[in-house]
């Protein structure tokens, strides 16, 4: 049996054949690089960078398989043996009748069984020596209308079926031109072919999603899907916000860094996409019961106790033990600073410091580590009766009492009394 070859591209025995360029060449609207690609990869006249379009065919109008769009080869003929012309190789029209009757009357002539110059030939090619091998199946480019069906040799006979063909998940079909099944109906977009169930997206419009279904394009916005509370705006040539920062009042910030919200009392960060905030520290405070007023970050004490008295916040007051000491409450702490640098120096000899008081005065006498009111005559301690010392305006003046001579043998002496007496 003759087989045909199929001869390379560019074989001398056959012309390459130019097909007229479509409107493939316009289907994209922009967005070319400058290799002259756009994003998906493809020119202005629809091909990819090694020369193949969207389909497979290549600038020649052929496939990989060196097979063109309509599904013929380099030499001219179908995947079933036919040509442009519905015509085999060896002469055979689809519906088994010759181009020359004068063959076709030969053929008759020698054919003494009966058998049809179509039969003939199809018994031949079906098998080397006849329908011997009982049960072989055999594809056959050459079978009745449609050419595609499968034969069986069985018993000597041929028995032929249609091929089987996939399910179709679809009610609206199309015949593709040299293939034996229904295909669900394509989709044409913007010049461009898209098979049933293929999804894209549209031109320039990097958030519309197109689908094709049964030959309708049905178009949508794409369906964002952020796992993020404060996504930042889409990046470039893309349609959804991004949970790589965070975009807050307007402002984007990139992932770990601080983001201002003006209140003092707390600090946020941008982790993934979400604005994580937690209040600032506060530090301990010393009493029961704090108040945390309008404005405050933290709660603080208004209370102070010192001494075993409760002072109020912002109080200021003396020490009850050291009246030196001058004490301000603030925020539940007592604070004390010495006063004693800021007392005046008196003008006595003797100022001493009444009691609660700081400052050394005028108004009393101190002598002798005790403290004498002003007027007040006084006997310093370890001295006799004689001496006398009064104070007078913050100085003691003392003077000793002289005793007259003992007019009698037997004075008497009185301890309380600076001189002897007489009875």
């Amino acid at each position: 049996m003759t087989l045909l070859q199929k001869h390379l591209r560019g074989s001398p025995k056959y012309q390459r054949i130019h097909f007229a360029k479509s409107h493939y060449s316009d289907f994209v609207s922009g967005g070319f690089d400058t290799s002259g690609f756009d994003q998906h990869g493809y020119d202005r006249d629809g091909y990819d960078r090694s020369g193949w379009d969207r389909w497979g065919y290549g600038k020649d109008g052929f496939s990989r398989d060196f097979i063109d769009r309509d599904g013929y080869d380099i030499p001219g003929f179908s995947r079933y043996g036919f040509n442009r012309f519905n015509v085999t190789w060896f002469g055979m029209h689809r519906d088994g009748v010759f181009q020359s009757k004068k063959k076709k009357e030969h053929h008759r002539e020698e054919d003494n069984d009966g058998k049809t110059q179509r039969d003939k030939i199809i018994s031949e090619l079906f098998s080397d020596k006849g329908c011997e091998l009982d049960g072989t199946v055999h594809n056959v480019s050459y079978s009745t209308l449609d050419g595609c069906q499968t034969c069986t040799c069985k018993g000597g006979h041929r028995e032929c079926s249609p091929l089987p063909c996939p399910s179709l998940d679809c009610t609206q079909t199309e015949t593709v031109p040299g293939d034996c099944c229904q295909h669900c109906r394509s989709c044409i977009d913007s010049g461009v072919r898209y098979d049933h169930g293929a999804t894209w997206r549209p031109g320039g419009n990097s958030c519309e999603v197109c689908h094709c279904l049964e030959g309708h394009v049905n178009c949508e916005r794409e369906q964002c899907h952020t796992p993020c509370k404060n996504p930042t705006a889409p990046p470039p040539n893309s349609c959804c916000p991004s949970c790589n920062g965070c975009g807050v009042n307007g402002h984007d910030f990139p992932n770990g860094a601080v983001i201002p919200t003006g209140d003092r009392c707390q600090e946020c960060t941008c982790v993934n996409g979400n604005m994580v905030c937690s209040p600032l520290p506060c530090p301990a405070v010393s009493c029961q019961n704090p108040v945390r007023r309008a404005g405050d970050c933290c709660p603080r004490c208004e209370q102070c106790v010192y001494e075993s008295k409760v002072y109020v916040d912002g109080q200021t007051f003396p020490s009850r033990r050291d009246p030196c000491l001058h004490c301000r409450c603030s925020a539940g702490e007592v604070s004390c600073e010495r006063m004693d640098a800021s007392c005046p120096t008196p003008r006595c000899r003797h100022p001493a410091k009444r009691k609660g008081e700081c400052c050394a005065t005028c108004d009393v006498c101190e002598y002798d580590r005790r403290v004498y009111a002003d007027g007040e005559v006084f006997t310093p301690p370890g001295t006799g009766p004689c001496l006398q010392c009064r104070c007078k305006g913050g100085n003691v003046i003392c003077h000793e009492e002289k005793c007259p001579p003992v007019q009698c043998s037997n004075p008497i002496v009185d301890p309380h009394l600076c001189c002897p007496v007489c009875k």
